[in-house]
């Protein structure tokens, strides 16, 4: 038999989870902004030199869904191709982008 107070437990728990879903689903859907804006920097920069063929495959990612094997593998091509690009913009995508793929599985 269920008495008021374990009533009252079980919808608090309810609660809990439900705020707890809302914050997991406002931290991945930031982190995805991140990763779009991570990609943005990339385009923005893409005279420099170090990011030749890094600029092409950021190019085609804008196009692609997030949490693809598409889009994954891009990401993949995006990190291998801008690793002699430099500075502080420079850090913030490659951290941006390797947390996104290790979120992924990658």
């Amino acid at each position: 038999m269920v008495n008021e107070n374990d009533m009252a437990r079980m919808e608090e728990d309810e609660e809990v989870d439900s705020y707890e879903k809302m914050e997991a689903e406002d931290a991945a859907r930031i982190q995805d902004e991140d990763v779009r804006g991570a990609i943005r920097a990339i385009i923005s920069h893409r005279n420099e030199v170090s990011l030749n063929y890094c600029y092409g495959y950021a190019a085609v990612s804008r196009e692609m869904v997030l949490h693809t094997n598409e889009f994954n593998t891009q990401v993949l091509y995006i990190l291998n191709n801008m690793t002699h690009w430099r500075g502080a913009v420079a850090a913030s995508v490659r951290s941006t982008l390797k947390s996104y793929l290790k979120r992924e599985g990658k």
